[in-house]
């Protein structure tokens, strides 16, 4: 396609060397080369993957203009159906909680920066491990938590959760959007904990509100921590 687009412009080169501007079904030509109507191509050559030299034509609506444009420029809130609304992380080498002391037994998992591969819109921030909603709508959510190897000989003391949090964009106070308990289970003579445990559901969210991905470890041993994991994704779905 590139090929035929760079032919083109070369004839369009030679004809305003030769007749400044050239008018096609119009007597008043803009542009050195300005069509009045559509254009047919038969055949180009297929391409099969993309470099730093291929562009993208788009026509201005206002000007009629064709214009060349960088890939690039797609990967922002454009207009297109790209879904900058992404984000996931993923902590398989230990976790650290921060106890910030404003949401009673919850504590937040502390998601290390370098451990964020897919942030597309920076929506979520490290920094103070939230995410903050982009637009209303509804957003599928997923929350997964092992707590050590996943397998317990024991049941676990308490009763210890997983939660996301949800800070309301208009600063009322927090709720918990949703969470899961880990369960145990008697095998035979054995009593072990199922330690592994998920959320993964749709919620309709509002712009500026804040989510948090959370334990309430319920006096579980802070030592299963340092073998734990736990990994989250959040993306628009829907209006």
């Amino acid at each position: 396609m590139m090929k035929t687009h760079y032919l083109l412009f070369c004839a369009t080169f030679f004809f305003s060397n030769n007749f400044a501007q050239v008018g096609i079904n119009t007597q008043n030509p803009q542009a050195t080369l300005d069509v009045n109507g559509n254009f047919r191509v038969n055949s180009v050559e297929e391409i099969t993957a993309l470099d730093n030299n291929h562009k993208v034509l788009l026509i201005n609506e206002t000007t009629k203009i064709v214009d060349k444009v960088d890939f690039s420029l797609f990967s922002g809130n454009s207009g297109l159906n790209i879904n900058t609304s992404i984000s996931k992380s993923v902590e398989t080498d230990g976790i650290s909680l921060l106890n910030i002391g404003f949401f009673d037994s919850w504590q937040k998992i502390d998601f290390n920066s370098g451990h964020v591969p897919i942030n597309n819109g920076n929506y979520f921030d490290p920094a103070t491990d939230q995410y903050t909603v982009p637009s209303n709508g509804i957003y599928s959510v997923s929350y997964y938590f092992r707590y050590g190897t996943g397998l317990q000989a024991s049941l676990l003391g308490g009763t210890p959760k997983i939660g996301i949090l949800r800070i309301p964009f208009d600063g009322s106070p927090y709720q918990v959007l949703d969470s899961r308990k880990f369960s145990g289970v008697n095998v035979g003579l054995l009593a072990v904990t199922v330690c592994t445990v998920e959320i993964n559901s749709v919620y309709r969210l509002t712009q500026g509100d804040k989510l948090s991905f959370e334990l309430d470890q319920a006096g579980v041993s802070l030592g299963l921590l340092s073998s734990s994991s736990t990994s989250f994704h959040i993306y628009k779905i829907s209006d």
